[in-house]
């Protein structure tokens, strides 16, 4: 076989001097996000809390039906008195108004969002709800459907889950400052 063969080797020995302490933390760092994914999931509880507030991270959930504002005003024994006058005449009482206007979205009692918690590990940040109707709630119901021993129109999807860009800009300085912080003496 004619030819020529060449056989390059380069060999360079980095002296990382004290870089390589700092080296090693930030490894160390990333092996176990624990930390920082804990302050995740406390920043994703708080906009989480923020959207239940607001009706939505930008206000987009859809407004609570008269029936379900009725519903409310009725209270938890559906006995309240909601009408006055009779006819044509007939309005809400002054109570069942404040209930109506005070009424948000998925708070109807604080089931549902004292049911959203986190679970963070080294790899990922679980959030979530144990409560049964949670995903119907979040994401919506197409509709009409049996729910227990109703028959319940469609269901709006109402996702408190969703974060503005603001919430991921955050989450990201977190994972960044997070990492950062092993290159610090």
């Amino acid at each position: 076989m004619g030819g020529v063969t060449a056989h390059l080797e380069f060999r360079s020995e980095l002296e990382l001097g004290e870089w390589a302490t700092a080296l090693r933390s930030v490894a160390a760092r990333v092996g176990d996000m624990t930390p920082a994914n804990r302050q995740v999931g406390e920043k994703v509880l708080f906009a989480i809390a923020r959207n239940f507030e607001t009706n939505g991270a930008e206000g987009e959930w859809a407004p609570l039906s008269e029936a379900t504002l009725i519903q409310r005003a009725k209270g938890r024994s559906g006995k309240a008195q909601v009408w006055k006058g009779k006819g044509a005449k007939r309005t809400y009482t002054v109570g069942a108004v404040r209930t109506m206007e005070g009424a948000k979205a998925l708070i109807d009692s604080t089931r549902l969002i004292g049911s959203i918690t986190y679970r963070a590990v080294s790899e990922y940040v679980d959030i979530g709800s144990n409560v049964i109707y949670a995903a119907a709630q979040f994401f919506g119901l197409p509709g009409p459907r049996k729910w227990g021993r109703a028959t319940v129109k469609a269901l709006p999807a109402r996702n408190p889950l969703k974060l503005l860009a603001s919430d991921e800009a955050d989450i990201e300085r977190i994972y960044v400052d997070f990492i950062l912080a092993g290159l610090r003496p």
